[in-house]
């Protein structure tokens, strides 16, 4: 069975953020990351800190890893990643040799599961990219877009995979060959080379001070309450607010009397229940309340109506069973009658308001507890 050994490379210098291994991240060192990823992950049979520095090896202890200290010639920024991996394939055996870079510290366990499917499906080496779905352009030539052409929307353009240098792994066999016919191994050479894609956190390279703020900010976010997100009116340019209680919707709304709770009969004559309604005041009537539906019946005198609002996750309609309305949807002004149904997509801002010289009814289908948010200037 093949042998799989993680190496996590630290060395302590750094010009660009001092001691940038042993820097504070969220209450641990950046090292201990990579280490409690690797070692969580069960995917190894050993997991190293390649390092330098006697005090990374303490960390890589502390935290759960072995520590081989590389020899000082290639201590120095001048050493390359070539170097250093196959110095360290000769020290210590293994088949498939995973670099887990300590300056990805928002990898997830999901990218190292797919990167080692990867060599069980016949891959020789493993480079982690990202995807961007941008316009790309390489020595001043459009990659994947067309300059005569128009700007498609961003989901349809090809994408562009770049380095995120979060995973490089290597089938040592393999490794060795190109390192005695190209003098380099890390991009693959003459190999079978496959790419696992991270997404989101995992990207996030440490380069500077500037992207310690940033994964700071990850971590610390992921740490709160998901909260609903809130929206800017669209239309009106006006922050609403969320109302659910449909009793209290309906009183607002001017209806007197709200019948909701006799629901749910296994059969219903409409007609019947049309006939309880008052004819000369405003009344609601549910008739169908459970988990996926909610049909109610509202009656009400003309010029009386509801407020405008929207529903940012649901789709409506009614069905008009009496008299004539005015609906507005988006601003679009338009008269329905009995028979009528009108169809509200969600987010689009609507109304409605009886109109004629008697009552007008009509059956509000939807779903208990839909927020409806309205404009504050509707208050």
């Amino acid at each position: 069975m093949a042998r799989y050994v993680a190496m996590i490379p630290a060395r302590l210098g750094s010009k660009r953020v001092k001691k940038k291994n042993l820097r504070m991240l969220a209450g641990k060192p950046l090292i201990a990351y990579a280490i409690e990823l690797a070692c969580s992950s069960r995917l190894f049979d050993e997991v190293y800190v390649n390092s330098d520095a006697d005090i990374i090896g303490e960390a890589a202890r502390q935290y759960g890893a072995r520590f081989y200290k590389r020899p000082e010639h290639l201590a120095g920024d001048t050493a390359t990643n070539d170097q250093f991996a196959m110095d360290f394939m000769n020290a210590v055996p293994c088949d498939v040799l995973v670099q887990v870079n300590p300056t990805s510290p928002l990898m997830c366990m999901d990218d190292l599961k797919r990167a080692r499917q990867m060599f069980e499906e016949g891959y020789d080496s493993v480079l982690a990219v990202m995807e961007v779905r941008v316009e790309g352009v390489f020595r001043n030539e459009p990659i994947n877009w067309d300059p005569r052409a128009q700007m498609p929307p961003s989901q349809l353009l090809e994408p562009v995979y770049i380095f995120c240098n979060g995973i490089l792994a290597w089938r040592t066999s393999v490794y060795r060959r190109n390192m005695e016919k190209y003098g380099c191994a890390v991009y693959g050479g003459d190999g079978r080379t496959g790419y696992v894609v991270l997404k989101g956190a995992s990207t996030v390279d440490i380069d500077n001070e500037q992207d310690f703020l940033s994964a700071e900010v990850i971590l610390e976010s992921a740490k709160r309450r998901t909260v609903e997100p809130e929206y800017w009116d669209e239309v009106a340019g006006l922050k609403g607010h969320d109302e659910t209680d449909v009793a209290q919707i309906l009183t607002k709304d001017g209806v007197e009397h709200n019948d909701l709770f006799d629901v749910n009969h296994e059969i219903i004559h409409l007609p019947d229940v049309v006939q309880t309604l008052p004819q000369d005041r405003s009344a609601s009537k549910r008739i169908i309340n459970s988990p996926s539906n909610c049909v109610t019946l509202i009656s009400q005198m003309p010029g009386e109506g509801n407020r405008k609002h929207h529903h940012r996750d649901w789709d409506e309609w009614w069905f008009i069973v009496e008299g004539q309305w005015e609906y507005e949807i988006e601003g679009e002004r338009r008269v329905v009658k009995q028979g009528d149904l009108v169809f509200i997509a969600r987010d689009r801002i609507h109304k409605v308001t009886a109109i004629g010289d008697s009552r007008a009814i009509r059956m509000a289908v939807s779903r208990d507890g839909v927020a409806h948010i309205y404009q504050d200037t509707e208050l």
